[in-house]
């Protein structure tokens, strides 16, 4: 850095000249004190945008969990009507069969087999 008096070469720290005892500009002096601030202000505009980028990549992470959860439940209640129903069916074609072969029914007994192999509910 040169003196603004006597225009000699002096370090970039220092206060004042060392040929002419002048002060130096304060300008110089700042500028070391601006580049910190920069660093600072750089990282925290950082922090702030990550920051952002990451609550929105959460929100639709957590959006996506909480659908998938909706549709685990809704296949779970399906899941249960459809046993609910197959013991329905069964517990109705087990009667049935019963009363076919207490009567000696054959053409009921036929078309309950019959029912049987076409029917999905029924086993």
């Amino acid at each position: 850095m040169l003196c603004p008096k006597c225009g000699s070469e002096n370090p970039n720290d220092s206060v004042f000249c060392v040929s002419c005892g002048e002060k130096m500009k304060e300008e110089a002096n700042n500028k070391k004190l601006f580049m910190p601030l920069i660093i600072v202000s750089v990282l925290c505009v950082g922090l702030a945008v990550s920051t952002i980028v990451l609550a929105i990549l959460y929100d639709n992470s957590l959006e996506a969990y909480q659908s998938l959860s909706q549709d685990y439940h809704t296949l779970a209640d399906e899941n249960e009507n459809n046993a609910r129903d197959k013991n329905y069916y069964k517990s109705y074609y087990d009667k049935k069969m019963r009363e076919a072969e207490e009567n000696r029914d054959g053409n009921a007994l036929e078309r309950l087999y019959e029912y049987a192999d076409t029917h999905p509910l029924v086993e």
